[in-house]
């Protein structure tokens, strides 16, 4: 749990935060106005918003759809107290500017987005790759945005300033009640506070969590946003319990959340001039173009120089006892798969390697998927049922030690070393994304078809990247 919310919290910056990428977004011809609103992305679902809260929300959108550009500042807090735990305080700030009809600019603690109405470019701010692409019809520019950066946008700052078509319900992403109104004061300004409920999309089956927003009466705009995620976060927490208990004489006692949740401050200038080249990327002497970005983690350069060398010594038991040796499997493509049950994102991988292992057990060819489970020792039993409960069939490590991963200085998660016929490394890559069960498949095949995962080209390139972001 605790490492679900650091992969969170680390990557969030009020605007970018860490999730899973969408589908290829094609060039699109010039912004007519039937492209303004996608049929296809209206609600399915209602919002139900109160008679009160319907007027204030309708208010904030008319003015916001008339403005003709803005930009401001969004100051993010994440606050979260465990019993038995320091309490965590995370502060993150995030800069933007918009314009109609195309203009977009987002700084934050990750990334910089340029969308100047010909291009969007998402840029790292600390390894200096960039990704560039035509740009698409406005409607399309969020998707278009997350999937480039491989990140899911909490607030997508104007864009109701883009998309002057969009329907109240379209802008209320997430949310599934705004139940009232109430007047209140923020920092000694008079305004209203609306609150409701909402669903966080990266935790399906969760409960809802609250939410409240300031609205001054001086601008009619929200000031502050207020996101309780205690109770979801308490909810998950005890659902993971119960699970973990399965078999156990004593059921484990779930940890008791006493707070969670997002503070946000905005700040923002209405219809200010803005310079035209904010909007424009100047690559700089450092700056790298990339179809994708190429996963930058510390211990990378290690890691890098092994491939095409022998695989060091791996050898261990599974939660059965049984012996495993890599050095058994010469001949066939081995594809170990480093998690545990603490990452969230091992998790929402280990459909993704089930199928690629059956996907060559259909086949017949010679592959073979190991897992090297990280979790606490004596966690064997609950990682077996964990897996059961899944239909996972790959074979584990017992690695609740760390002796594989001391071994091969793994340290952050999900990690994949994939070794070739001959006993050598041929890569290693660290994360998950809905792309990343078509990569590795794509690499295992250049493996069975005798060809090399990198070319000595492409491994140079990324020697050069890691080294880059070391620099920094």
């Amino acid at each position: 749990m605790a490492q679900w919310l650091k992969s969170m919290v680390v990557a969030a910056s009020a605007a970018v935060v860490t999730g899973a990428g969408v589908g290829e977004c094609p060039a699109q011809p010039p912004i007519s106005t039937k492209d303004l609103i996608d049929p296809a992305s209206a609600r399915k679902d209602k919002v139900e918003i109160s008679v009160e809260a319907t007027d204030v929300l309708t208010r904030e959108l008319e003015i916001v759809r008339d403005l003709t550009s803005v930009k401001g500042t969004v100051v993010a807090t994440w606050t979260m107290d465990v019993e038995g735990r320091p309490p965590n305080r995370v502060e993150y700030a995030t800069e933007y500017a918009v314009e109609k009809p195309n203009k977009l600019f987002i700084d934050n603690k990750l990334f910089r987005v340029y969308a100047d109405g010909a291009t969007v470019t998402v840029a790292n701010k600390y390894t200096h790759q960039y990704v560039q692409r035509p740009m698409p019809a406005v409607w399309m520019l969020r998707d278009t945005i997350e999937e480039m950066s491989d990140r899911q946008i909490l607030g997508f700052p104007g864009e109701p300033i883009l998309r002057p078509g969009m329907s109240l319900e379209q802008t209320l992403r997430g949310v599934k009640t705004v139940e009232r109104v109430r007047t209140g004061e923020h920092d000694g300004m008079v305004g209203s506070w609306v609150s409701g409920t909402a669903i966080e999309s990266r935790q399906p089956g969760s409960i809802p969590f609250t939410f409240e927003r300031w609205y001054s009466d001086e601008d009619h705009l929200p000031r502050v946003i207020k996101e309780d995620w205690t109770a979801m976060y308490q909810d998950i927490a005890d659902r993971q319990a119960i699970e973990d208990s399965e078999g156990q004489a004593s059921p484990k006692k779930a940890e008791r959340y006493l707070r969670a949740g997002w503070t946000k401050v905005y700040t923002r200038t209405l219809n200010p001039t803005i310079p035209p080249e904010t909007f424009v990327f100047v690559p700089g002497p450092k700056s790298v173009k990339v179809d994708k970005f190429l996963a930058i983690y510390p211990g990378q350069a290690a890691h890098i120089a092994l491939h095409g060398k022998p695989a060091p010594a791996i050898v261990g038991k599974d939660f059965d006892g049984h012996d495993i040796d890599i050095a058994s499997y010469n001949g066939k493509v081995v594809v170990l798969d480093f998690w545990a049950i603490w990452c969230s994102w091992c998790v929402k991988g280990l459909p993704a390697m089930e199928r690629i292992k059956q996907h060559y057990e259909q086949a017949n060819a010679p592959v073979t998927m190991i897992g090297v489970d990280c979790d606490k020792p004596g966690e064997g039993e609950r990682v077996k049922r964990f897996l059961a409960k899944r239909g996972i069939t790959i074979q584990q490590f017992d690695d609740t030690s760390r002796a594989v991963c001391n071994t091969l200085g793994v340290s952050s998660w999900p990690f994949v070393m994939i070794i070739d016929q001959n006993g050598n490394v041929a890569d290693t890559d660290i994360g998950y994304s809905e792309g990343k069960e078509q990569e590795l498949k794509d690499k295992i095949d250049r493996l069975l078809a005798g060809k090399p995962v990198r070319t000595p080209e492409e491994t140079e390139f990324l020697k050069q990247l890691v080294n880059t972001a070391a620099s920094n």
